[in-house]
């Protein structure tokens, strides 16, 4: 369920058997302003630290295929809904597994920087020894390819034309020499 009146809808609908299997000892599920105290009491960073120790356990419990690297993702994405409702730093950076899909960790990006002041907290969270790290263009910086080799792990990240001299750099290392090059085939009508 997507809100705290739907998750409140839903334990009315499934009834007693469901609530019994979550722990509810009462004949009827919380209501939306119960689950509203409840929610607003959580502590997420502990929550989300949990999670991220879960998730460190299943890429650990299922082991990918020997000599294939595990790799994860660097992405941020903004919470869905959250600029309509005025919510303040409603952006998060995240780590995902590319083999299983969990995220691995996150943390908020404050409205007043972007994702690559936030990569370096999260990396710090992150076990990468032995681990390849993806990210998109915004995040190839040399300060979070340095905190990512500096914990064991190994980076690709994309090069485009908002860093044009490592864009250059790049393609003049990957350049077919002239000499080294197929010849040029010629069309005859």
């Amino acid at each position: 369920m997507r809100g705290q009146s739907a998750i409140a809808a839903w334990g009315r609908d499934y009834g007693r058997p469901w609530l019994r299997r979550l722990g509810f000892t009462r004949a009827y599920g919380p209501s939306q302003p119960a689950l509203h105290r409840r929610f607003a009491g959580v502590a997420y960073p502990a929550v989300e630290a949990a999670l991220g120790r879960w998730a460190e356990q299943v890429l650990r419990a299922f082991p990918p295929a020997p000599g294939t690297p595990e790799g994860g993702a660097l992405d941020g994405k903004t919470l869905r809904g959250s600029r309509k409702r005025g919510a303040s730093d409603a952006h998060l950076l995240a780590a995902l597994s590319h083999r299983l899909g969990v995220v691995l960790g996150q943390v908020a990006v404050s409205d007043t920087t972007n994702e690559i002041g936030a990569a370096g907290e999260l990396l710090l969270t992150l076990a990468l020894d032995g681990r390849v790290v993806t990210a998109d263009a915004l995040l190839t910086q040399r300060a979070i390819a340095q905190a990512i080799m500096a914990r064991g792990g190994d980076y690709l990240l994309a090069v485009k034309d908002n860093q044009p001299t490592l864009l250059w750099e790049v393609s003049a290392a990957f350049a077919v020499p002239a000499a080294d090059a197929p010849p040029a085939v010629e069309a005859h009508s």
